[in-house]
Formats: C-alpha cells, sequence, structure tokens
C-alpha cells in the first residue's frame, strides 16, 4: 500500500506540474526554447508512464487517467509547436482531433500551427470549428468574417461573403451587443447588395439598439457609402431618442452618434443628438466630486466633450471658449489646438486661423511629430 501511494503521489505531483507548464506555455507565447524543451521532457515522461501503467496502449476512454492523457498530449503538440516543430505539432494535432473532435483546445491549437505552416484555409476552418464548439471571441469572428476575398472570380467571392456572413450572424446570437460584429453584418450586407436585409437592420438598431450599437451601424454604412440609408431610416423615427437620451446612455456614444451625424451632412439629427449629449455631459459633471482623485481630470474631459457637442450644434464662440479654457489648463494640446484652429475657421476669422494652425504645426514639430490633418476634422 505504501508503494502505491508513493507512486500515486509522484504521478498527482508530475500531473499537477504539466497542468501548470500547459497554462504557462497558454499565458506566455514566447516562452524560451529551453522552457519549451523542459515541459517537452516531463509530458512525455509522464505519457510513458502512463503507457507503462496501461500496456503500452493509451488508458481507455471513461478511465480515470484518459482525461490526463489528453491534457498531457496537448501539452507536448504545445510544446512542438512552442520548438519549431511544426510538422509534430500538426500531426499530434490531428490525432487528438481524431479521437476528441468537440475539444475546442485542439482547434484552437491547430489554427495557429497552420498559420506557421501557411495554410489559412485549414487555419480559417479551425477558427470556424472553434467558435462553433462555443469557444473563442468576437475578435476572432471579427477576424474570420474579414479574410480576403477572391475579388477575381465574382462567384467565389459571392460564396465567400455569404459564409462569412453566416458565421457573423451565428457569433451575433451569441455576442448580441458586440458593436464590431454588428458593424462586419453592414460592410457584408453592403458588399452582397443586399439592400433589403440592410435597411432591416439599420432601422432594427436604430430604433432599438444600444447607442455604442447606434453609433457602429452609422459608421459601417457612411464607410459603406449607404448615408442614404441612415437618412431614410431617421425620416421614419421619433426623434424623441435622440433628445433626450435613455438611462443607460453613455457620454462618449451619444456625442459620436451627433458626430457621426454631423459628418454625412444630417444637421438636424446630429443637432439632436448633440443636444441629448450636452444633457448627459452636464448630468455627468454634476455627479463628480471635486475632491475625488481624478476628479479634476474627468472634468477637463468633460468640459472638452461639451466643446465637441457644441461645435456640431453650431455655437462656435461657445465652443471656442471652452477650447482655449482647455489650453490654459494644458489639457491635451494635440486635439485643442486643432480644435480651435477648427473654431476661429468656422467663426470666418481667417487671420487668427491661420495663425492658430501654424502654432498647431510648431508643436507637432516641437514634439518631434508629424501634423495629423485628421484632427482638423474636429469635432
Amino acid at each position: 500500500m505504501v508503494i502505491t501511494l508513493l507512486t500515486f503521489a509522484r504521478y498527482i505531483a508530475v500531473l499537477v506540474l504539466c497542468i501548470a507548464s500547459i497554462a504557462s506555455v497558454a499565458a506566455h507565447p514566447h516562452i524560451s526554447r529551453d522552457d519549451a524543451a523542459a515541459m517537452l521532457d516531463q509530458a512525455q515522461n509522464a505519457l510513458a508512464e502512463m503507457l507503462g501503467r496501461h500496456a503500452g496502449a493509451p488508458p481507455p476512454e471513461g478511465h480515470p487517467d484518459a482525461e490526463q492523457w489528453r491534457i498531457l498530449s496537448l501539452q507536448r503538440a504545445e510544446c512542438w509547436y512552442l520548438l519549431g516543430e511544426y510538422d509534430k505539432a500538426l500531426q499530434a494535432c490531428n490525432d487528438l482531433a481524431q479521437q476528441w473532435s468537440t475539444w475546442p483546445d485542439v482547434y484552437s491549437l491547430r489554427r495557429v500551427v497552420h498559420l506557421q505552416l501557411g495554410d489559412d484555409a485549414a487555419a480559417d476552418a479551425d477558427g470556424e470549428r472553434y467558435l462553433e464548439l462555443g469557444a473563442g471571441d468576437p475578435q476572432l469572428a471579427v477576424a474570420l468574417a474579414r479574410r480576403p476575398v477572391p475579388e477575381d472570380n465574382p462567384e467565389e467571392a459571392r460564396q465567400t461573403r455569404h459564409m462569412q456572413l453566416r458565421l457573423v450572424r451565428t457569433a451575433r446570437q451569441r455576442w448580441p451587443q458586440d458593436a464590431s460584429l454588428l458593424q462586419q453584418e453592414i460592410r457584408l450586407l453592403s458588399a452582397l447588395a443586399d439592400h433589403a436585409s440592410l435597411h432591416a437592420l439599420a432601422q432594427e438598431i436604430l430604433q432599438q439598439g444600444s447607442d455604442t450599437q447606434r453609433v457602429a451601424v452609422v459608421q459601417a454604412l457612411r464607410q459603406a457609402g449607404q448615408g442614404a440609408a441612415v437618412r431614410d431610416i431617421l425620416e421614419q423615427l421619433d426623434p424623441a431618442w435622440l433628445i433626450a437620451p435613455p438611462p443607460q446612455t453613455t457620454l462618449g456614444d451619444r456625442l459620436q452618434l451627433a458626430v457621426e451625424f454631423h459628418h454625412l451632412g444630417l444637421r438636424e439629427s446630429a443637432r439632436q443628438a448633440a443636444a441629448g449629449a450636452l444633457l448627459v455631459i452636464t448630468m455627468a459633471h454634476d455627479a463628480i466630486d471635486p475632491d475625488e482623485m481624478l476628479g479634476t481630470y474627468r472634468r477637463l474631459t468633460l468640459r472638452g466633450e461639451r466643446a465637441r457637442a457644441l461645435a456640431v450644434l453650431g455655437r462656435w464662440q461657445e465652443a471656442l471658449e471652452l477650447v482655449e479654457s482647455l489650453l490654459r489648463d494644458d489639457h491635451d494640446h494635440l486635439r485643442w489646438l486643432a480644435a480651435r484652429v477648427v473654431c476661429l475657421q468656422a467663426l470666418g476669422d481667417d487671420d487668427r486661423a491661420q495663425a492658430a494652425k501654424e502654432q498647431w504645426r510648431d508643436y507637432f514639430a516641437e514634439v518631434g511629430l508629424r501634423p495629423d490633418p485628421d484632427l482638423l476634422q474636429w469635432p
């Protein structure tokens, strides 16, 4: 009995070490070759010990050792991958997938192995399988949806986009609030010229979605050249939701919505959203304790957001006064020097605007950067 207990204790110690090693491999993809080789030896030795206990064969399914065998086999494949022995890692993953076809971790590892071997199609297939098994995250689904499409073959391109659309819709069922997935669905519907579905989805989100989702939809439609669809939908909706933001509205989303409408030339909707944003800004400002840590910074940030909202509303003099106050407080000079240029141009003060532009350029040179023209698209 003593020998049995000692053997069992040694086995458990090896297993715990191997499982810890698996976590280490997953957490540190740039682990050193020496550490990877040491982990491989641990896994190989533990697997050999298990083979010895089972007459030279893997433990049968249902045996208490079967789960440990599976984990150790995956660790061995991971170590081969880390050591650059991709063919061995791929074969090990294939064997594991054949025996445990519903184990997500196998497909996750095999995907990165395929990528290293340059087999993007196989890597994509493993990524899809990984998602199908309930693993993964929205970022993986977005990456798969953005795979290159064979534009030189229209029919193949259409089929690829339909497949990507199915993947995105399946992912949205798991992560219905994810804005990046929503943007991909809009992009694919536009590319497929499915205007009816595109219009229906956009109308649903603008009418019932969160502000985060609304921003995602409007941005995606603008980028797809479908700004007219936004105008058509807004004409059918009661604008009350723009003027009186719902309780869960976040300042950034409501203000960004106003800016997006502004860029699309939807002046009235932009003004309504900006008015709603001003309400949120006032509520947020009143809720800040001036003595709390970071309270001053938060108030400066809200002052900047108020300036943006006023600019969308066309209240340029008030916006300029806030921008000037932010510059006096040394808050984000790169942004607010550009904002001052825009305000002065909007007010028709060309001489001061030109001088402000020169100051903006000089500041960039002073900090060793090149002027970013996108900043002059403020707000």
